[in-house]
């Protein structure tokens, strides 16, 4: 489970640290994105691995041209800042023109 704030905003900017998703190994990758740079973010329900078990979650999806594949945050993985993450980026894209996909509800 994370520990970490991986997930950090400023009034214009995102700084986001991430493992490739491909290989979740490694040292953590960080990317400072402006408002500008984001295609779009997106809260979707999923389904998640927890255990042997596969539980209803959610996720986070963010989208920028300088990224060569989106950046993805899983509640179960991210849990005890998830909520946190989410209220963040609805104020920030909210805040900055971004382009929000929430399916979720709270």
């Amino acid at each position: 489970m994370a520990k970490k704030n991986h997930m950090l905003f400023t009034h214009t900017e995102l700084l986001l640290i991430y493992h490739d998703e491909k290989t979740r190994q490694g040292k953590p990758q960080k990317i400072k994105l402006r408002y500008n740079d984001l295609r779009s973010v997106s809260i979707k329900p999923c389904r998640e691995r927890k255990g042997l078990k596969v539980v209803e979650s959610e996720r986070i999806i963010v989208r920028s041209p300088r990224l060569r594949h989106p950046i993805e945050y899983y509640k179960f993985r991210e849990s005890a800042m998830f909520d946190d993450y989410k209220a963040g980026l609805r104020l920030f894209c909210k805040s900055n023109n971004v382009t929000i996909y929430d399916e979720v509800e709270d």
